[in-house]
């Protein structure tokens, strides 16, 4: 997650912060396909997140933030176990389930 900087894109902003927190380079192959959730922040501010099925061909990352320290490329049983909220897991799901239609489409 991340913030968008001006004159940004929704779909920009996730591209850029995922090379900038995870050091891998990505593609969205289907620009118009995102989800959202939201969530409470500490400070008691809504927040509503915009997510994006992006693509690389990097084997692994490169954490570069602290924050993260157990962040890695995942089959995704294990990242649906591994996920602490159940929120976090059906957004997971349903992001497979397109990429499951797509890639056969595709």
């Amino acid at each position: 997650k991340g913030h968008i900087d001006p004159g940004e894109s929704k779909l920009e902003a996730a591209i850029r912060e995922v090379e900038e927190e995870a050091g891998v380079f990505t593609h969205c192959p289907e620009p118009t396909y995102s989800e959202q959730t939201r969530y409470v922040n500490p400070k008691n501010e809504q927040r509503l997140i915009t997510w994006f099925a992006l693509i690389t061909t990097a084997i692994r990352p490169t954490l570069r933030e602290s924050i993260f320290p157990e962040g890695a490329f995942l089959p995704p049983e294990d990242a649906l176990e591994r996920l602490s909220f159940n929120e976090d897991r059906q957004l997971l799901s349903r992001m497979l389930n397109w990429y499951q239609r797509w890639s056969t489409q595709a």
